[in-house]
């Protein structure tokens, strides 16, 4: 992407000799640069010989694997096996886990175009934005007069350039500027704009210490609808199911916990083994420990 201002939070592609494509201006690739520091980006900005590296990449597959067999075989020997296995659910494909995890963790950047021959970066101008970042968001969100983006349940009172988002409560910021503000049903993120990009050390915190908030999200899709977690200690834990119409829930076994089940809306079509019932609108049923959760289908809209 062409340059049009300072930004250190980007990489960059240096161009090297031009290359005759189509109609199209075109340079080899001469090297990448990731993220520099102020004074560096300035220089890359004044010399035009830079580009933004929007991370996207066109080429033949059988172009693209001959090259990671070349310049890092572990990547395409791990997905190649994770593929010979596949399962699959309903409309999605899942690959092994476990071997898939076996797979190094680089970039397309890194383990193949800083090393080929054959790259050739293209300029493109079209106002792009990489979207990377909360700062980016709210650059690209729409703005009240005071120059905020509001999103969700939020009341602000002399606040200036923020960017507030909440997706449960709601949240009242007074007197603020320059700040990011995530309120969600797990977390809470209050940052400044100019630190916003160390959002990564909260990540490493919570991953460090095995904490919920990175292992699991508080709502999770499946393909017979979603389950979101109202509220989780640690002798109970309370969801809320929303089944899609006809979409059905398989058998499970626990052997540690009771599980009750209250129809909120909608009629569920429930088997717990040979017996086969239908539950409507504030009726509920138990499942005692060691016995197999029911196959629970839904015959109009329930949550």
């Amino acid at each position: 992407m062409s340059l049009r201002s300072l930004k250190q939070v980007y990489g960059y592609i240096q161009r090297g000799e031009e290359q005759h494509v189509g109609h199209s201006a075109a340079w080899k690739i001469k090297r990448f640069v990731e993220k520099p520091n102020q004074g560096t980006a300035i220089s890359y900005l004044e010399s035009n010989e830079y580009l933004w590296n929007s991370g996207m990449f066109m080429f033949r597959a059988s172009s693209y694997l001959n090259e990671v067999a070349k310049f890092c075989p572990l990547i395409l020997d791990a997905c190649k096996k994770a593929m010979q296995q596949p399962l699959n659910d309903l409309d999605f494909i899942k690959l092994d886990k476990e071997i898939f995890s076996s797979c190094p963790s680089d970039s397309i950047d890194y383990a193949v175009m800083e090393h080929t021959d054959l790259g050739i970066v293209s300029a493109l101008d079209a106002g792009w934005n990489d979207v990377g970042s909360w700062s980016a968001l709210w650059e690209t969100s729409p703005h009240d007069a005071q120059g905020n983006a509001l999103i969700g349940d939020v009341f602000a009172h002399q606040t200036r350039d923020c960017y507030i988002r909440s997706e449960s409560k709601l949240t009242a910021a007074l007197g603020l500027d320059n700040l990011i503000i995530v309120n969600t049903q797990d977390a809470l993120l209050v940052s400044h704009k100019d630190n916003v990009q160390d959002v990564k050390i909260v990540v490493e915190h919570l991953k460090k210490n095995s904490r919920n908030e990175f292992r699991e999200h508080t709502i999770r899709y499946m393909p017979w609808g979603h389950v979101e977690t109202l509220v989780r200690d640690a002798r109970y834990k309370v969801n809320r199911v929303t089944i899609i119409p006809d979409g059905e829930l398989s058998f499970q076994l626990h052997h540690h916990r009771i599980e009750h089940w209250v129809v909120l809306t909608g009629t569920a079509q429930i088997r717990i083994e040979e017996q086969q019932i239908y539950l409507t609108e504030n009726e509920s049923t138990t499942i005692p420990v060691g016995k197999k959760t029911p196959t629970f289908k839904s015959r109009e809209n329930k949550s």
